[in-house]
């Protein structure tokens, strides 16, 4: 049974929460102060926390959006990077909406495709999970990290 808030919101889901002694209290004086009720201010810190992901349209608004601000920008070549980049983003997003990807692991994807072409045609060809292989690449940015500060010595 879907409930209604005084805001218009439709909420579907009840969460029961044990809270540290006094948080109840500093969530009911900042509810107060924002003139909503306590469930309302929770929701509100959650969402600002926990963002949902933008859509795809969003973001290809974004991206036109941008481009137009620099349309008139003297560094023309810049600008035409910036549409190759921005281009090459969109296609991404597309090409990670049609195969259910999330917006985070689009990013992952790319930067897999990116900097590291061996485990990219890997999750591409379902041989290895993007989870798994993300967790490569934590080892190998661990492993320069740690060869950059014994001086590039192994």
């Amino acid at each position: 049974m879907d409930i209604m808030s005084e805001e218009g919101r439709t909420y579907q889901d009840k969460f029961m929460l044990r809270m540290p002694e006094g948080l109840r209290d500093r969530i009911k004086v900042a509810a107060q102060a924002n003139g909503r009720s306590m469930n309302a201010e929770i929701v509100d810190c959650l969402e600002e926390h926990y963002p949902a992901e933008p859509l795809l349209e969003d973001l290809i608004y974004l991206a036109r959006e941008v481009v137009g601000d620099f349309q008139d920008a003297p560094d023309y070549a810049r600008l035409k990077e910036l549409r190759d980049v921005l281009s090459n983003l969109v296609d991404a997003l597309r090409v990670g909406k049609e195969n259910g990807y999330s917006l985070p692991q689009v990013v992952l994807f790319e930067s897999l495709e990116r900097d590291f072409p061996e485990l990219y045609e890997s999750v591409k060809h379902g041989r290895l999970k993007l989870e798994d292989a993300m967790k490569f690449v934590e080892i190998a940015d661990r492993d320069r990290y740690l060869e950059s500060q014994r001086g590039g010595k192994i």
